[in-house]
Protein backbone atom coordinates (compact mmCIF):
# COMPACT_ATOMS: atom_id res chain seq x y z
CA UNK A 1 0.00 0.00 0.00
CA UNK A 2 2.72 2.31 0.93
CA UNK A 3 5.25 1.33 -1.84
CA UNK A 4 6.62 3.74 -4.01
CA UNK A 5 6.08 2.28 -7.05
CA UNK A 6 2.31 1.71 -6.13
CA UNK A 7 2.06 5.37 -4.73
CA UNK A 8 3.68 6.67 -7.68
CA UNK A 9 1.37 4.90 -10.04
CA UNK A 10 -1.81 6.13 -7.51
CA UNK A 11 -0.57 9.77 -7.71
CA UNK A 12 -0.43 10.01 -11.76
CA UNK A 13 -3.96 7.86 -11.83
CA UNK A 14 -5.10 10.87 -9.46
CA UNK A 15 -3.16 13.79 -11.05
CA UNK A 16 -4.56 12.58 -15.06
CA UNK A 17 -7.85 10.70 -13.98
CA UNK A 18 -8.86 13.24 -11.82
CA UNK A 19 -12.93 12.49 -10.38
CA UNK A 20 -13.06 10.13 -13.80
CA UNK A 21 -10.69 7.79 -12.38
CA UNK A 22 -10.57 6.16 -8.38
CA UNK A 23 -7.87 4.04 -6.86
CA UNK A 24 -8.16 1.49 -4.19
CA UNK A 25 -4.53 0.41 -2.12
CA UNK A 26 -4.56 -1.81 0.56
CA UNK A 27 -2.47 -3.89 2.90
CA UNK A 28 -2.64 -7.80 2.66
CA UNK A 29 -3.52 -9.41 6.07
CA UNK A 30 -0.80 -8.93 8.87
CA UNK A 31 0.77 -6.39 6.93
CA UNK A 32 0.90 -2.25 8.70
CA UNK A 33 -1.91 -1.65 10.56
CA UNK A 34 -4.07 -4.80 8.85
CA UNK A 35 -4.95 -7.87 11.13
CA UNK A 36 -4.29 -11.61 10.37
CA UNK A 37 -0.86 -12.85 9.20
CA UNK A 38 0.51 -13.92 6.42
CA UNK A 39 -1.46 -16.71 4.92
CA UNK A 40 0.89 -17.88 1.95
CA UNK A 41 -0.53 -16.44 -1.00
CA UNK A 42 -3.87 -17.79 -0.56
CA UNK A 43 -5.41 -15.34 2.46
CA UNK A 44 -4.00 -12.50 0.86
CA UNK A 45 -5.62 -13.65 -2.85
CA UNK A 46 -8.92 -13.92 -0.90
CA UNK A 47 -8.22 -9.94 0.65
CA UNK A 48 -7.53 -8.78 -2.59
CA UNK A 49 -10.69 -10.66 -3.99
CA UNK A 50 -12.73 -8.80 -1.07
CA UNK A 51 -11.41 -5.41 -2.15
CA UNK A 52 -12.25 -6.34 -5.22
CA UNK A 53 -16.32 -7.38 -4.53
CA UNK A 54 -16.11 -4.24 -2.11
CA UNK A 55 -14.97 -1.72 -5.49
CA UNK A 56 -17.40 -3.13 -7.68
CA UNK A 57 -20.92 -3.07 -5.01
CA UNK A 58 -19.66 0.86 -4.37
CA UNK A 59 -19.19 1.18 -8.01
CA UNK A 60 -21.10 -1.16 -9.86
CA UNK A 61 -20.74 0.02 -13.46
CA UNK A 62 -17.14 1.16 -13.56
CA UNK A 63 -14.43 -0.77 -15.47
CA UNK A 64 -12.33 -2.77 -13.11
CA UNK A 65 -7.95 -2.85 -13.40
CA UNK A 66 -5.96 -4.59 -10.96
CA UNK A 67 -2.44 -3.61 -10.84
CA UNK A 68 -0.31 -5.44 -8.86
CA UNK A 69 3.68 -4.55 -7.88
CA UNK A 70 6.01 -7.57 -7.27
CA UNK A 71 3.86 -10.20 -5.16
CA UNK A 72 0.96 -8.05 -5.35
CA UNK A 73 1.52 -9.16 -9.30
CA UNK A 74 1.08 -12.70 -8.39
CA UNK A 75 -1.63 -12.44 -5.91
CA UNK A 76 -3.84 -9.97 -7.96
CA UNK A 77 -3.29 -11.82 -10.96
CA UNK A 78 -5.13 -14.87 -9.32
CA UNK A 79 -7.80 -12.79 -8.12
CA UNK A 80 -9.11 -11.68 -11.45
CA UNK A 81 -9.16 -14.55 -12.82
CA UNK A 82 -11.20 -16.08 -9.88
CA UNK A 83 -13.12 -13.02 -9.58
CA UNK A 84 -14.13 -12.58 -13.17
CA UNK A 85 -15.14 -8.54 -13.27
CA UNK A 86 -11.87 -7.53 -13.71
CA UNK A 87 -11.66 -5.74 -17.61
CA UNK A 88 -7.19 -5.46 -17.61
CA UNK A 89 -4.65 -6.73 -15.16
CA UNK A 90 -1.31 -4.86 -14.89
CA UNK A 91 1.49 -7.02 -13.53
CA UNK A 92 4.41 -4.22 -12.73
CA UNK A 93 7.94 -6.58 -11.89
CA UNK A 94 6.22 -9.65 -11.03
CA UNK A 95 8.55 -11.97 -9.27
CA UNK A 96 8.67 -15.05 -11.30
CA UNK A 97 11.69 -16.28 -9.96
CA UNK A 98 9.64 -16.65 -6.83
CA UNK A 99 6.42 -17.59 -7.41
CA UNK A 100 4.91 -19.68 -9.81
CA UNK A 101 2.43 -17.79 -12.64
CA UNK A 102 1.54 -21.21 -14.47
CA UNK A 103 -0.88 -23.41 -12.63
CA UNK A 104 0.98 -26.71 -12.43
CA UNK A 105 -1.46 -28.26 -15.00
CA UNK A 106 0.07 -25.94 -17.20
CA UNK A 107 -2.52 -23.32 -17.51
CA UNK A 108 -1.83 -20.21 -16.66
CA UNK A 109 -4.04 -17.80 -14.17
CA UNK A 110 -5.24 -15.17 -16.49
CA UNK A 111 -8.70 -13.99 -16.37
CA UNK A 112 -11.05 -15.59 -18.64
CA UNK A 113 -11.64 -13.23 -21.92
CA UNK A 114 -7.95 -11.71 -20.93
CA UNK A 115 -7.17 -11.44 -24.54
CA UNK A 116 -7.54 -8.82 -26.95
CA UNK A 117 -10.01 -6.64 -26.98
CA UNK A 118 -9.83 -4.06 -29.98
CA UNK A 119 -6.27 -5.18 -30.74
CA UNK A 120 -5.22 -4.55 -27.64
CA UNK A 121 -3.90 -7.22 -24.83
CA UNK A 122 -6.03 -6.97 -21.75
CA UNK A 123 -2.99 -8.03 -19.97
CA UNK A 124 0.41 -6.05 -19.68
CA UNK A 125 3.51 -6.71 -18.31
CA UNK A 126 6.07 -3.97 -16.86
CA UNK A 127 9.66 -4.63 -16.63
CA UNK A 128 12.95 -2.95 -15.63
CA UNK A 129 15.82 -4.48 -17.82
CA UNK A 130 18.00 -4.97 -14.57
CA UNK A 131 15.29 -6.50 -12.21
CA UNK A 132 16.49 -9.06 -9.61
CA UNK A 133 13.77 -10.95 -9.72
CA UNK A 134 12.70 -11.25 -13.26
CA UNK A 135 14.64 -11.01 -16.27
CA UNK A 136 13.63 -9.83 -19.59
CA UNK A 137 13.90 -13.38 -21.18
CA UNK A 138 11.76 -14.41 -18.31
CA UNK A 139 9.42 -11.35 -18.41
CA UNK A 140 9.05 -12.37 -22.67
CA UNK A 141 7.63 -16.11 -21.65
CA UNK A 142 5.63 -14.97 -19.15
CA UNK A 143 3.73 -12.33 -21.64
CA UNK A 144 4.00 -15.08 -24.03
CA UNK A 145 2.32 -17.50 -22.30
CA UNK A 146 -0.39 -14.82 -20.76
CA UNK A 147 -1.17 -13.48 -24.06
CA UNK A 148 -0.01 -10.31 -22.58
CA UNK A 149 2.57 -6.74 -23.93
CA UNK A 150 5.05 -6.49 -22.32
CA UNK A 151 7.27 -2.92 -21.51
CA UNK A 152 10.97 -2.90 -20.90
CA UNK A 153 12.67 -0.08 -18.49
CA UNK A 154 15.80 0.17 -19.41
CA UNK A 155 18.45 0.85 -16.52
CA UNK A 156 15.60 0.19 -14.52
CA UNK A 157 15.60 -2.40 -11.35
CA UNK A 158 13.27 -4.32 -9.94
CA UNK A 159 12.23 -1.40 -7.54
CA UNK A 160 12.41 1.47 -10.84
CA UNK A 161 14.54 3.82 -8.69
CA UNK A 162 15.12 5.93 -11.55
CA UNK A 163 12.14 5.93 -13.49
CA UNK A 164 9.63 5.89 -11.29
CA UNK A 165 7.54 8.30 -12.93
CA UNK A 166 8.03 7.50 -16.49
CA UNK A 167 6.97 3.69 -15.21
CA UNK A 168 3.58 5.39 -13.79
CA UNK A 169 2.87 7.09 -17.04
CA UNK A 170 3.58 3.96 -19.04
CA UNK A 171 0.71 2.19 -16.74
CA UNK A 172 -1.56 4.84 -15.85
CA UNK A 173 -3.07 5.13 -19.45
CA UNK A 174 -3.46 0.98 -19.43
CA UNK A 175 -4.77 0.94 -15.99
CA UNK A 176 -7.20 3.46 -16.88
CA UNK A 177 -7.81 4.72 -20.42
CA UNK A 178 -9.62 7.30 -19.52
CA UNK A 179 -6.00 9.28 -18.71
CA UNK A 180 -4.55 8.40 -21.99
Amino acid sequence: MHSAVVLAIARILAEKGGDRVATLRFNYRGVGASLGKYAGGKGEVMDARAALRAVAASAPRAKLTVCGYSFGTWVGLRAAALEGTVERVALVAPAVRIFDFVREDGANFAPAGAGEEDGKSRLAIYVGDQDEFCDVHEAETLAQDLGATLRVFPGSDHYFLSSRRKLAEAVAPFVAPEVG
